[in-house]
């Protein structure tokens, strides 16, 4: 994909949802390595769920109205349509893996089982707009 950086590009989530559907593999795999406070993904939103992982470093994480520190290890499940952003915390180095996926890629238009008791009340509910899964919380 040859799209413009975020923070020079207003509109490049809506391009990259779009150029993500017609290339037939609607997903992206992007590393952000942030290494100054001042640098940060813009507060956005898009059609895909993301999921995050934090390599090294923290990250502050804003997902609507809530902002919360992800550190190494951490996994973050963020909802289609959320707005949200990440900056590096108290100037530290960030290093985190973003995997952007349309989920009906995966899991089709609702013609599976599992998708219409697992994954469909989880991207249509509006009051789950993010999952922050730690190494405590998963073990």
């Amino acid at each position: 994909m040859t799209l413009a950086k975020p923070a020079q590009d207003s509109d490049f989530y809506h391009r990259r949802t779009q150029e993500l559907i017609a290339s037939g593999y609607p997903v992206s795999v992007i590393d952000y390595n942030f290494f100054t406070h001042d640098q940060m993904t813009s507060l956005h939103s898009h059609d895909e769920v993301e999921i995050q992982y934090v390599v090294s470093g923290q990250t502050l994480v804003t997902c609507g109205s809530k902002s919360f520190t992800a550190g190494e290890g951490d996994i973050l499940f963020i909802n289609r349509h959320v707005e949200h952003s990440n900056t590096p915390a108290a100037n530290n180095k960030c290093i985190f893996r973003a995997v952007i996926v349309n989920p009906y890629f995966i899991f089709g238009l609702g013609q599976l089982e599992l998708e219409k008791k697992y994954i469909n009340p989880v991207i249509f509910d509006s009051k789950i707009s993010y999952l922050h899964l730690t190494p405590k919380s998963r073990d």
